[in-house]
């Protein structure tokens, strides 16, 4: 845990509904689930088109795989929504655990993976991702949210990762 996570006393996590989310109409559903169930509050949110270069750099682990082109092809087929989640510490933990499994089939029923996921074409649809720790999110967040948006509606965040504004 880093000092500036302890110091704000909360967690924050970057969530993303991906493209099937968007089109089958769950982006409320989905973020009212997190409200209630994780008591997370959404500070911050924005639906967006990715790009080749957003998404290069957000799977740049994944880059070099071979079903790299399938999750490519499925990410950039249709509008995004990103939302900064903020909780007590533990949030992040329980959001991945709502989430469930990143293969829909392994997904815990009452999961949003096992409740909206599925699997095209052998590849794995599974409706959103979230940060898997407090590091990972501060680097989403920034790759997702502009300074100026973070400044307007997220300001204490917006200070711990880009520092006082003058």
């Amino acid at each position: 845990m880093s000092d500036h996570h302890s110091s704000l006393g909360r967690e924050y996590a970057l969530f993303l509904l991906k493209p099937d989310a968007v089109k089958a109409g769950i982006v409320q559903h989905v973020l009212n689930r997190i409200t209630s169930d994780v008591r997370g509050h959404i500070r911050a949110e924005r639906a967006f088109l990715m790009t080749p270069e957003l998404l290069q750099k957000h799977y740049a682990h994944l880059v070099h795989e071979t079903f790299f082109a399938g999750i490519q092809r499925f990410m950039l087929s249709g509008p995004v929504w990103a939302a900064i989640i903020e909780g007590e510490e533990g949030t992040i933990q329980r959001i991945r655990t709502l989430l469930g499994a990143t293969d829909p089939r392994e997904a815990v029923p009452g999961t949003i993976r096992n409740e909206f996921g599925c699997v095209v074409d052998g590849e794995k649809h599974n409706v959103a991702h979230a940060s898997d720790s407090q590091e990972a999110a501060y680097a989403e967040i920034r790759r997702f949210f502009t300074e100026e948006q973070l400044r307007r509606e997220v300001p204490e965040l917006a200070e711990l990762l880009f520092g006082k504004q003058y």
